[in-house]
């Protein structure tokens, strides 16, 4: 699955992985969390769930919807 079409897959089943805890707030390959010291929401590909953000997809290429 590409970083794109993961990315799609993330926001239209976003509240289900939240759920599952598939996406939080933490990136699980470099853990850093959000609003962190240096932390990079562009390279984390974050999406915003009512009103809180959360880790999408990239970090080094990983791709979070596939890997639990």
């Amino acid at each position: 699955m590409s970083d794109e079409r993961a990315m799609t897959y993330v926001r239209e089943n976003a509240v289900e992985l939240i759920a599952q805890g598939k996406i939080t707030d933490e990136c699980w390959n470099c853990r850093q969390r959000v609003g962190a010291d240096g932390f990079d929401a562009e390279r984390h590909g974050c999406i915003e769930v009512d009103g809180k953000t959360y880790v999408g997809v990239t970090c080094e290429g990983y791709h979070r919807v596939t890997w639990r």
